[in-house]
């Protein structure tokens, strides 16, 4: 049934691309949980159809850009910074070519490609309110599929495929090749439940129920991959957004709700929490070598910088034709496949957008603007034990967000612009104070009455 899915949503996926890429990208977004259900899915020549999805789409919407109208950026936001690090990227590639590792070659190409065309494809298509809208609810409905299989898996303990975390607990990937994908959704469908609450949503009690039903599930599935990552990422995500926002009953409610939990479970919640992170807990403690930490992927980095050291200049300066998923930290997986050159411009882009995300959002808290800050902190975790750079959905989002954020939706900052002038949100979402309305009933009260003749002393 999967993999029938997973083909069926690539094709409908390529059909809608091809003919209409406004609303390809949302067909995208839409069946790309499908699609990562379907990793095991040969099409021929040894190509995954994730595979074919990750080089199908940045091919059809660079199409789009070349040669439609429609399809160009108005402008292309940090352009100048994507050239350098595409630029040095091309000249890594040609060492693994040079190597003969042509199918490799390509894989890469593309994975990095999706990032450059994610960056660019929402604040290209997604110019007005309306479109705003409908992205997110299609990426609430998206979201559906893997939280609601990652909730059902918690519920029951039903495991298609065993991985093992931290002292042997299973962490829930569902359908899914690993972990990572149960993440980056939940972070995918989290955005989307703070952006339409923030921008769209009616705030009443049963979008208040709604809302917060969805969110949790989305926390348990976090929970339940036991990723330090996803703890120390949500951890930060609840303190910018109370912080920035001004919203710190927020704050309280999320350490009340973690507290709840934990009651309900008879401390369960902390105690796997404190498995997850031991290993970390015992090297602050200094009862456990430093190497052990983050499940013992020091070793592995160890063994590849001892392997770069060896390589010539050239491969140190441009690539040694080497840098996979394998390496579980995105800096070194760029030094390897692109050299110290290609780390560098990798973390100049980062540096560049990081810089102008958080100037926007100091300069306008807008929730745009502090989500797509929250996303790139998110992400400069994960670039940490992980290679986000080489998942073509999370590139699609998190670049996508950031790229649409800096570009800017002058509509949307507008409106809540007005919104705040007039309106004043309490911490928990469902009570509407007007300050006009305020003002006005002060007024009332103390108003002067008339005095009129025939009372008059």
């Amino acid at each position: 049934m999967i993999p029938v899915l997973a083909i069926l949503a690539t094709v409908a996926t390529f059909a809608v691309l091809i003919f209409k890429p406004a609303i390809g990208i949302l067909a995208a977004f839409l069946c790309k949980p499908f699609v990562d259900a379907g990793y095991s899915v040969h099409v021929g020549f040894g190509f995954q159809i994730t595979e074919i999805v990750g080089v199908g789409v940045p091919v059809l919407l660079l199409f789009h850009m070349v040669f439609s109208r429609q399809g160009r950026p108005d402008k292309m936001t940090l352009i100048w910074v994507w050239a350098i690090f595409l630029f040095v990227n091309l000249i890594g590639f040609s060492v693994f070519v040079a190597k003969g590792r042509y199918l490799f070659t390509i894989n890469q190409f593309f994975r990095v490609i999706n990032g450059f065309v994610g960056f660019y494809m929402l604040q290209t298509y997604i110019t007005d309110r309306q479109q705003f809208r409908r992205l997110l609810i299609v990426l609430l409905i998206a979201g559906l599929f893997p939280m609601l299989m990652g909730l059902y898996q918690a519920a029951t303990g039903h495991i298609w495929h065993l991985r093992t975390g931290t002292m042997g607990l299973v962490r829930n990937v569902g359908l899914y090749h690993n972990a990572t994908s149960f993440r980056y959704f939940a972070y995918m469908t989290i955005t989307a439940l703070l952006l339409y609450w923030s921008y769209f949503s009616k705030r009443d009690l049963w979008h208040t129920i709604l809302f917060a039903g969805y969110g949790l599930i989305c926390a348990v599935v976090l929970f339940k991959i036991y990723s330090k990552a996803a703890v120390v990422t949500m951890a930060l995500w609840v303190i910018i957004w109370s912080i920035m926002n001004r919203r710190f009953g927020f704050l309280g409610l999320c350490v009340l709700a973690v507290l709840i939990a934990n009651l309900m479970t008879g401390n369960l919640v902390f105690e796997q929490i404190g498995t997850v992170f031991m290993k970390e807990a015992a090297v602050a403690e200094r009862q456990m070598e430093t190497e052990l930490m983050f499940s013992g992927r020091f070793f592995g980095w160890k063994a590849a910088l001892a392997e770069y050291g060896k390589a010539d200049i050239f491969n140190q300066l441009f690539g040694m034709g080497l840098g996979s998923g394998a390496t579980h930290n995105d800096y070194l997986r760029a030094l390897l496949a692109t050299g110290i050159i290609g780390l560098l411009a990798y973390i100049l882009l980062l540096g560049t957008v990081g810089f102008y995300l958080a100037r926007n959002m100091i300069r306008s808290t807008t929730p745009l603007n502090i989500m797509a800050f929250m996303i790139f902190v998110g992400y400069l975790v994960d670039t940490v034990g992980l290679n986000p750079s080489l998942y073509t959905g999370y590139q699609w989002y998190a670049w996508g967000f950031m790229g649409l954020a800096l570009h800017g939706m002058p509509e949307l900052d507008n409106e809540v612009k007005s919104s705040r002038r007039t309106s004043k949100t309490s911490s928990f979402g469902h009570l509407n104070y007007r300050r006009k309305d305020r003002r006005a009933k002060v007024a009332w009260r103390h108003r002067e009455r008339p005095v009129f003749p025939f009372n008059a002393s």
